[in-house]
């Protein structure tokens, strides 16, 4: 708790969101939470359950000679694992049993309370990132690294940014309709506060999805 070590952290949504609280309700006897200077929180759709999904992949794959995997931009939809020998791609809906239930109940994609949030999600182009700046510690560190040549950067295209609006909106209404359904009742959201007006606007927008997932549905029969 004495210690003056100062750290950066860089987390998953739901990470930097259990930083955000104990910033706000420091715990007890522990370490100083306020010595983390830095959170640099990561774009996140969902997770998967590691021990189920490590045996579908042992069961398909000899893991010693994987090399990486992959979840490609949009509009790709597979979950790619690259080989000495080559690249394979499973389809999502194939993983999708495999997502832990938890992230369903999750409205945040794009880690909004850390200070620099980044992901492949919307960027331009293949290999380069989307890198959101919220604080002033984000801001100078972003403006350090490419001051110094560590990072290049260039402003994303208009149409990519509302591309990754539209991502987190449609998140942030499954998270509510998952958590309405699991709870059965309209009024209980649990740890979310959402204002009337913002609730009616993404239940629009999650059936307008449930319309396009429909018909991309009947056009697979």
């Amino acid at each position: 708790d004495r210690s003056s070590e100062q750290l950066a952290v860089v987390g998953l949504p739901c990470q930097v969101l259990a930083l955000a609280k104990m910033k706000c309700e420091p715990p007890r006897n522990r370490f100083n939470i306020l010595n983390v200077k830095l959170v640099i929180g990561l774009f996140c759709g969902w997770s998967l359950l590691p021990e189920p999904f490590h045996r579908y992949l042992q069961g398909r794959f000899d893991l010693t000679r994987v090399v990486k995997y992959d979840v490609p931009h949009h509009p790709a939809n597979s979950f790619d694992v690259y080989t000495d020998s080559g690249k394979t791609e499973i389809d999502l809906d194939e993983i999708r049993q495999f997502v832990n239930p938890a992230c369903r109940l999750c409205c945040d994609m794009t880690s909004q309370f850390a200070d620099v949030s980044v992901g492949s999600g919307r960027s331009m182009f293949k290999g380069w990132n989307t890198v959101i700046v919220r604080t002033e510690a984000g801001r100078e560190i972003v403006d350090r690294a490419t001051r110094q040549g560590l990072v290049e950067t260039q402003p994303i295209p208009v149409e990519n940014l509302e591309h990754l609006r539209e991502a987190c909106r449609n998140k942030t209404a499954r998270a509510i309709d998952a958590i309405t359904r699991m709870t059965g009742s309209d009024e209980d959201l649990g740890y979310l506060t959402v204002e009337p007006g913002i609730r009616k606007e993404l239940e629009g927008l999650l059936a307008v999805q449930r319309k396009k997932d429909a018909g991309l549905h009947q056009g697979g029969r």
